[in-house]
């Protein structure tokens, strides 16, 4: 900003967010700039956080880039900013819409349709000239404007005084010519990247200290900065271009001045164009390359090699004066260059320039010698830089500047007002040059002591830095310039302007006569008011058959950004006459195509459709479609709308490309191509194939069947014929198949082929009629050993035997040896022997006159005779074996003798063993707790365990026996065996009383510890239990079984406890099993299975002991039982128990039953008209009520059932006419009565009374 302040405080790192008055205080400007600047940091920051670096309000967007009119969207044709056209408007200029962008932030606003050369910021804009590919972009930069642009600034009540100026935001439309390549809006172009880029050159600056001075007037040594006022120092690159490298940019041309003339010199070589940016400098040793004069070439002679320069030379050393062209210059001014000034005529022959003042006052003001600029609004707007000239003189009188050369005429006539010419003071110009050693002191002096230093990088027209300068105070900040450091160094910073910001706005392509359709680069955005839309969810796209519903729903959602919207309503119409519903099991009665449906919390809203159909060959909307739409409160349907396609599945409409395919061509949709398909007819096997016979043996028919894809197919002619077999037959050679598709022909094999084909073949008649499979072969094996190839391998029986005839012959006399008899004998030292047979055989049977060979085997004398034997007709063969007596075990070999190898085949040969039966020689182990005497006395074998035996004098065996078996329910009654014994007598348990005490270890539960969490259910140990033979099968084992007769009895231990007291062991039942046996005694008598069941009643002998108290001796219970025949023809047992053996089982076994029980109470029924009535009484007459009486119909089996009233009486009504069962149950006691009820017409029907 060109303007008159102090400095420019405003730094985003800092995070300032206000600026804050004080009372009293000095008010300065830096203050209320630095105000704005972060208000419109904020604002830009912000708003290009939301939008994002380029966007547009979708209701009001600027830039939409069109050729014409009509290429705008209806809402923009209806703003009435875009009316009407530009005057004049006409290809290739192109039309920019009214509305507003954002750009970075920063708000652009165009308010009337315009177009690119009439845009209002970029005046004498270049026309689309050359065919090929335009970016379109945006630039968007702040400009800063004073009185001199707007008068309407100054307050002429005050008299127009100059107070505040004004920053602009500048918009500009250009183009970049991308050639004539293909891109869109997000195609990388380098050069338009390079086009846009800011400037990287950098800028640092110091103040140089200067010696001291004892003058007063003199500011003080300490000061870097010497000047006497406060000064905003502005340095600006004029000219763009790479800063100059002093080192390497050449010795320049030496050049000579003309005589008499102060402002021209002599050339020797080089080319020279006006306007170039010379700089004149000194290569005399010693002469610093940095130090220049910087001057424009405003005139070219070549013929006398002579420049004309717009400086005066006669202030610059004569020695070895050079020349040289510079890359870019810069200018700089001690105040910020705000001084300017309008031109208000400007005479170039005169080169004077009339202006309307000549600045703010004298010291301010326009100076002879001082550089000044002269542009415009068209240079500046197109960034270029106006034109440095020298003031010569000045006549205040008329405000006349005389200027150093011809100043350029800035439009025709001089100047056009209209684009505000204006002169700008400026206090120094210079060549932008560098030195690359940072480390030297090569820095630029400006004035005063402040000094600058370029960077290498690239520089544009219009980039600044500003450097604040302070006079020295007593203030210890005073005396320098603010400009930042690092190590006491400056830092090099990049130009603080102008900044310039750019969007893509659009693509188009110029033929040279018209544009193509432009694309639209643009970015739009809603309002955030208008962010609820309508969104698809699922459903599009679904086929269904003619008169069935989709079977997914339609489903849309509603969201307002992220958040989905519930209550919203939705509008589904179904194409024609669909029929949508909330769901899909409501469609069947649904009579609509439209539904409204609000959405979920979850914002969805759904619905079922089903398509418009018509079965049959008039299907003709194959694809429809739902529109679903969001609407407000007023029913009106908002964007966007959401579409949804269902087809129909329909194979008519389904196209069919048959390609290649000749039996297809015409058939262009699925329907015709299946028809067509379904239709061809293919011959198949039906039986028949794959025949093996033996020679003259008759085969089974050839049977074929020929089908299409609907079925078999009658009339259909099929042809056989022999390929394979010369002699064969098939018959008949052509038949036609019957209505089953079936076709048969008779096959004779030849004798002599061992494989044999026939093929049976569609007669084709119509083609095409058929397709593949149209032949099919039957195959026929004879069965022949000597055809089948055989490979014998590594097999040297069978070597030379290559086919399965031969091998099986040499196998079949293959000889093998097999035992008959004779072996495994054993016998008393001394003992013939049975003879040793042997059998010789092969496949085909016993083999005579086959040589064996008899070798007793081993170390054993014994002898075997004869040595050798020829097998008799039966291939049987016999020797003799005499034992050694000593020998245990002895054994002989009996050999085939193989004469002519190979004849024997394993096996070859067998072993006969014998042996001694020498109590010696068997080998016994006693059990230490079966046999304690034997084991102590440590023999090992039979003879030693006999001997051992032969000791012992004939005693008894010491043990316990059983004396008497008691029952506890009857008042330990004699439980004797092969008895009927009623369940009662077992409820409290079986008594075993023995002749000596039991240890109780013995028997009784499970071992504890632990004890068992599940006693009841947990069995005792098993020494002493009972066993119920249950019939089988019963109920659902008859129907797996299949047998509804008992063919057998499963045995069932029972549940019980057993305890031990003294010389008593007892059986307790538990409870259930108490109950149980009642339960299913009367269920097998009631299903006439059986009225009893046997019980066994066994103990463990040799696990129930008793102590001897004198030698600690276990004696085991001796259990054996023996039985006699009792008078009534049952078996008794004999008691006490024993057989002086150790140990012993006891077991015995009685019949348990349930005696009936006699009725304690009188069923009474009578039959009537479809009714039955009867009562139930105790044997004394009193009415027994509350009894449940059962009517069972005989020949249907149905049931009905009543309750006895307080008198004891029942009343059946309403039955069907027949035999009835009547039953009751009191006391657990059954009664049972057949009753008939008769049948007759019943008017009125009779109620139950209960």
């Amino acid at each position: 900003m060109k303007n008159d302040s102090s400095r420019n405080t405003f730094d985003a790192r800092k995070h300032y967010s206000r600026v804050l008055m004080q009372q009293g205080r000095v008010q300065v400007d830096a203050d209320w700039n630095e105000a704005s600047d972060i208000l419109t940091h904020r604002i830009d920051t912000e708003t290009s956080d939301v939008i994002g670096p380029c966007g547009a309000p979708m209701h009001y967007p600027a830039f939409h880039i069109v050729a014409d009119f009509g290429q705008l969207s209806p809402e923009e044709q209806k703003l009435p900013e875009n009316k009407p056209a530009p005057k004049g408007f006409t290809v290739p200029d192109f039309l920019i819409s009214a509305g507003r962008y954002y750009v970075d932030g920063i708000l652009c606003e165009n308010e009337r349709l315009t177009s690119y050369r009439n845009q209002p910021d970029l005046p004498a804009a270049v026309p689309l000239k050359a065919a090929g590919l335009y970016l379109v972009y945006v630039d968007v930069w702040q400009r800063h404007l004073t009185a001199l642009d707007d008068l309407s600034i100054r307050e002429v009540a005050l008299g127009g005084p100059d107070t505040a100026t004004r920053a602009k935001t500048v918009w500009q439309v250009k183009y970049f010519f991308a050639n004539d390549v293909k891109g869109n809006c997000v195609t990388k172009f380098p050069e338009f990247d390079k086009l846009i880029a800011a400037g990287d050159g950098k800028l640092s600056a110091r103040t140089k200290q200067a010696k001291g001075s004892t003058n007063p007037c003199i500011v003080p040594p300490g000061a870097g900065y010497t000047g006497l006022e406060n000064q905003l120092y502005r340095v600006e690159v004029h000219g763009a271009g790479d800063a100059f490298d002093v080192t390497t940019g050449g010795a320049g041309t030496l050049v000579t001045r003309v005589p008499g003339q102060d402002n021209q010199v002599k050339f020797p070589s080089g080319t020279w164009k006006i306007d170039d940016a010379v700089e004149i400098f000194s290569s005399k040793a010693g002469s610093d390359p940095m130090n220049g004069t910087l001057a424009f070439v405003t005139n070219v002679d070549s013929g006398s090699k002579t420049l004309t320069l717009d400086i005066n030379l006669a202030g610059i050393a004569l020695d070895e004066l050079r020349l040289r062209v510079v890359n870019a210059t810069y200018k700089w001014s001690r105040n910020n260059a705000f001084v300017a000034t309008s031109i208000e005529n400007l005479n170039v022959t005169d080169n004077e320039i009339t202006v309307q003042d000549l600045g703010p006052d004298a010291v301010l003001g326009f100076k002879e010698g001082q550089w000044v600029e002269i542009s415009d609004d068209r240079l500046e707007l197109n960034g270029l830089p106006g034109q440095l000239l020298q003031i010569t003189k000045i006549d205040p009188a008329l405000n006349l500047i005389t200027l150093s050369s011809k100043p350029r005429a800035l439009a025709a006539g001089g100047v056009d007002k209209s684009l505000h010419p204006r002169l700008r003071g400026w206090d120094g110009v210079g060549a932008l040059k560098l030195h690359p050693n940072v480390s030297a002191d090569h820095f630029l002096d400006l004035e005063s002591g402040v000094q600058v230093r370029f960077f290498p990088g690239s520089f544009k027209t219009g980039d600044y830095w500003t450097i604040p300068a302070r006079t020295a105070t007593a203030d210890a900040q005073s005396g320098n310039i603010e400009w930042p450091t690092a190590g006491n160094k400056p830092v090099a910073q990049l130009p603080f302007g102008i900044k310039h910001h750019y969007c893509r706005l659009a693509m188009l392509r110029w033929d040279g006569a018209k544009f193509g359709p432009p694309e639209d680069c643009r970015h739009l955005f809603p309002p955030i008011t208008e962010l609820t839309s309508l969104f698809y969810v699922s459903g599009d796209g679904q086929e269904a058959m003619p008169d069935d519903s989709l079977p997914q729903l339609l489903q849309c959602s509603v969201f307002n950004g992220q958040w989905p919207v519930a209550g919203a309503v939705v509008e589904f119409v179904a194409q024609g006459n669909g029929r949508l519903a909330a769901n899909i099991p409501g469609l069947p009665a649904s009579t609509t195509n439209t539904i409204r449906v609000l959405t979920g919390p979850d914002g969805v809203a759904s619905c079922a459709w089903k398509l418009e159909s018509e079965k049959g060959p008039d299907v003709k909307k194959f694809s429809q479609q739902v529109v679903a739409r969001l609407l407000d409160a007023n029913g009106t349907s908002l964007p966007p709308i959401v579409r949804f396609n269902g087809n129909l599945s329909i194979a008519e409409q389904v196209f069919y490309n048959p390609g290649t395919c000749a039996t297809l061509e015409g058939k262009d949709t699925v329907q015709k191509a299946i028809d067509q398909l379904a239709d061809l007819v293919s011959l198949y096997h039906v039986s028949g194939n794959d025949q093996e016979v033996m020679p003259g043996t008759e085969l089974e028919p050839l049977i074929v069947l020929a089908a299409n894809r609907c079925g078999p197919v009658k009339g259909q002619k099929v042809s056989f014929k022999v390929i394979e077999g010369s002699t064969g037959d098939v018959n008949p050679a052509q038949s036609t198949t019957d209505a089953n598709g079936i076709v048969k022909a008779n096959w004779k094999l030849d004798d002599k082929t061992p494989r044999q084909q026939v093929e049976a073949t569609l007669v084709d008649e119509s083609a095409p009629s058929i397709a593949a499979p149209t032949a099919v072969r039957f195959t026929a094996n004879l069965s022949i050993a000597e055809q089948v190839f055989y490979d014998p391998g590594t097999c040297t029986t069978l070597e030379g035997k290559d086919t399965v005839q031969k091998a099986i012959d040499q196998l079949a006399d293959l000889v093998s040896l097999y035992h008959v008899s004779g072996n495994d004998q054993e016998v008393m030292p001394g003992t013939e022997l049975e003879p040793l047979i042997v059998l010789a055989a092969n496949r085909c049977g016993p083999v005579e006159g086959q040589k064996v060979s008899f070798k007793v085997i081993g170390s054993s004398t014994g002898n075997v005779n004869p040595a050798q034997s020829t097998t008799d007709a039966n291939g049987i063969a016999k020797a003799n074996w005499k034992l050694d007596p000593k020998t245990p075990r002895q054994q002989v070999e009996a050999t085939l003798v193989d004469e002519s190898a190979p004849s024997i085949a394993a096996p070859t040969a067998v072993r006969f063993t014998a042996n001694l039966s020498i109590a010696s020689q068997v080998a016994y182990d006693p059990n230490p707790d079966q046999c304690p005497d034997l084991a102590k006395a440590n023999v090992k074998t039979v003879k030693e365990a006999l001997d051992e035996l032969c000791k012992r004098t004939k005693e008894e065996e010491p043990g316990i026996r059983i004396k008497q078996i008691l029952t506890e329910g009857d008042g330990r009654k004699d439980l004797l065996n092969d008895t009927l014994v009623p369940v009662s007598r077992l409820s409290k348990g079986i008594t075993i009383v023995c002749d000596g005490a039991v240890v109780p270890g013995s028997v009784g539960r499970s071992p504890v510890p632990p004890p068992s969490g599940f006693p009841d259910a947990t069995p005792a140990k098993p020494t002493c239990f009972v066993t119920l033979d249950l019939p089988f099968p019963l109920d659902a084992d008859q129907e797996t079984w299949s047998s509804g007769q008992i063919v057998g009895f499963q045995p069932l231990i029972l549940a019980g406890s057993v305890s031990v007291a003294a010389q008593e062991i007892r059986w307790t039942p538990t409870s259930a099993v108490s109950f149980w046996m009642l339960s299913i005694l009367a269920i097998l008598e009631r299903t006439k299975v059986t009225d009893r069941l046997l019980a066994h009643l066994t103990l463990k002998g040799n696990y129930i002991w008793s102590l001897e108290e004198k030698s600690k001796e276990l004696l085991y219970l001796d259990g054996n039982a023996f039985g006699t025949l009792s008078p009534q023809n049952r078996i008794n047992l004999r008691l006490p128990t024993g057989d002086q053996r150790r140990g012993g089982d006891f077991e015995m076994w009685f019949w348990l039953f349930q005696p009936t029980a006699q009725p304690t109470f009188t069923l009474d029924a009578t039959g009537g008209v479809r009714t039955m009535s009867g009562a139930v009484r105790g044997l004394n007459g009193v009415a027994i009520s509350g009894s449940t009486v059962t009517a069972t119909n005989v020949a249907t089996g149905k049931q009905v059932t009543v309750i006895t009233d307080s008198k004891g009486e029942f009343r059946f009504v309403q039955l069907v006419a027949g035999n009835y069962q009547v039953r009751v149950q009191v006391g657990g006691v059954p009664a049972e009565k057949t009753v008939s009820v008769t049948s007759t017409p019943i008017n009125n029907p009779i109620n139950n009374p209960t």
